[in-house]
């Protein structure tokens, strides 16, 4: 029995994203209704660079989701070893210093936690920021010809 892909799926979110075919029947709709004297070919170039912009913004969007996803992956599998590691550490050590050792290893647990969180966090800024600047670029070039017609 096959099974029906999860829409919101984030890595598959974009795969169903056209821009090429929504340019062209947006292009289609444009022609077909378009008011006598309208510069459709400079509307229609206008919408593909709009486009063109918030396609390049989602990917750089996705590409930080992906380079997030790969470090929780790469996280994941040292926390796993690690796991084994501490749990021979800990057999090895003397009962009165069970304690002890805990909280050393809690200490040094929560310091590569907050290391990775702040990791995400770059990534995360990261990928917000191009995508912003892609866009602020585009939004940019958007007044500079809206003053060419005005």
């Amino acid at each position: 029995m096959a099974t029906t892909p999860n829409p919101f799926d984030p890595l598959n979110l974009m795969q169903h994203f056209d821009p090429n075919k929504l340019m062209e029947q947006f292009s289609q709709n444009l022609n077909q209704f378009a008011p006598p004297g309208l510069p459709s070919g400079e509307l229609l170039e206008q919408q593909r660079k709009n486009l063109g912009a918030l396609t390049e913004a989602n990917q750089a969007l996705l590409k930080g989701f992906q380079d997030i996803m790969q470090q929780q992956l790469q996280l994941l599998q040292k926390a796993t070893t690690e796991a084994g590691q501490t749990a021979q550490k800990l057999q090895a050590t003397d009962a009165n210093q069970m304690a002890a050792k805990q909280a050393e290893l809690l200490n040094e647990n929560y310091a590569k936690l907050v290391k990775h969180m702040q990791d995400t966090t770059a990534t995360l800024t990261a990928a917000q920021q191009q995508a912003l600047k892609t866009l602020e670029q585009r939004w940019q070039e958007v007044m500079a010809e809206f003053k060419t017609i005005a």
